[in-house]
């Protein structure tokens, strides 16, 4: 995004169950193999002689944090209990319950159900679509290494508990950093419809949106304007998570330009601070491969200038030796140095230029891969 650097991503943990196999991060506590499955997109877990406990290990350090389940389940005995558990110990437990009520002869079930934790406070939700949330009750539990997850409780007969979606993410909000005093920025949906404006107030440095009004992920895209009424705008849309932290940094977006076995091409885009794996050279072909990467001004209005890309290490100093830049020229590399500089990056005119990497074989000189970061900076006008 033009205008935004992602500081921290809100999201920890999403499946849809589409795998075969679970996600490493659970731990089952069951000696009976067959107590749950994964198939046709979703997650069961049956009854047995025992209870069935899945705890998702990330949750127990993590303080904060919106889990939402979506589930399908149909208790027909008052045994027959499942739902979200906190565990600390048999004395200390919390449960988000559907079971079935023996008194009314209905089952007390929910299409989807939360936990949030707030520290040492557990509160529950349940909601018909997975947008509009109804408080169920909260509860305090005092324990530093908490196992949080689902349960099904004891009983050889009864209805599984089926598991369609699960969601977990840091928060219900996205915040906007590195502001201003009277910055505002503006959230929008998909369609650009102005959902809502904030305020940057004195004393404070971002923003906040809460987005359970609008569902997660919320598809689309922000807009910071100044004082004196400096719009910054990117026609880029996110799909943006409760927990999600950006900051206000305007500057080109980068990307790199991979080819498919048929020769087709599509233009990946680089992440801040992440890797990405740009290809192989195998020893005994060319001792060169050149990277096409494209820079791109994704803003509405505004010109990037004085762009400046220049090598920097990562994960070592390979790059002094086995990598340089270049300019585009009529699509073919220019002269090879450090760095590369564009005058300005007007919008929807990208800027090309190339990079290329030696394989390092020599005799005298091997290297498994070679590892080099970008580094980019500009004045905005």
């Amino acid at each position: 995004m033009g205008i935004l650097r992602k500081q921290q991503t809100g999201l920890i943990y999403e499946d849809h169950f589409s795998e075969s196999n679970l996600h490493l991060g659970w731990e089952v506590l069951s000696d009976d193999p067959d107590r749950y499955s994964i198939e046709k997109g979703a997650l069961e877990l049956k009854h047995g002689d025992s209870p069935l406990y899945m705890f998702f290990s990330t949750l127990t350090g993590i303080e904060e944090f919106v889990m939402d389940i979506q589930n399908e389940y149909n208790p027909t005995t008052s045994g027959d209990t499942g739902g979200i558990i906190v565990y600390v110990d048999d004395d200390n437990i919390v449960k988000l319950e559907e079971y079935f009520d023996s008194e009314k002869g209905i089952a007390r079930t929910y299409p989807w159900i939360r936990l949030v934790r707030s520290f040492h406070v557990y509160s529950a939700y349940w909601s018909e679509d997975g947008k509009i949330w109804r408080f169920i009750g909260n509860q305090e539990v005092i324990s530093s290494v908490p196992k949080i997850g689902l349960f099904l409780e004891t009983g050889s007969e009864g209805e599984p508990l089926i598991i369609n979606y699960i969601r977990i993410q840091r928060g219900s909000r996205v915040t906007i950093d590195n502001l201003k005093q009277d910055y505002q920025v503006e959230l929008r949906d998909a369609s650009n419809k102005l959902l809502e404006n904030k305020v940057c107030k004195y004393g404070n440095t971002s923003v906040s949106f809460d987005l359970q009004r609008y569902g997660y992920p919320l598809l689309g895209s922000f807009c910071v304007v100044l004082p004196e009424n400096n719009r910054f705008e990117t026609s880029d849309q996110w799909n943006v998570f409760g927990g999600d932290t950006y900051y206000f940094q305007p500057r080109v977006d980068l990307y790199y330009r991979e080819f498919t076995s048929t020769g087709e091409y599509v233009d990946v885009r680089l992440q801040d601070n992440q890797e990405r794996f740009l290809g192989y050279m195998s020893s005994g072909q060319s001792v060169t491969e050149n990277v096409l990467f494209i820079a791109q001004n994704t803003l509405k209005h505004g010109v990037f200038k004085n762009v400046h890309f220049e090598l920097t290490p990562y994960r070592g100093d390979q790059y002094e030796n086995a990598v340089r830049l270049a300019p585009d020229v009529k699509g073919e590399p220019g002269a090879w140095s450090m760095q590369v500089n564009a005058t300005e990056i007007m919008p929807e005119q990208p800027f090309y230029f190339w990079a290329q990497v030696e394989r390092l074989d020599t005799t005298t000189n091997y290297e498994a891969q070679v590892t080099f970061g970008i580094k980019v900076s500009s004045t905005y006008i």
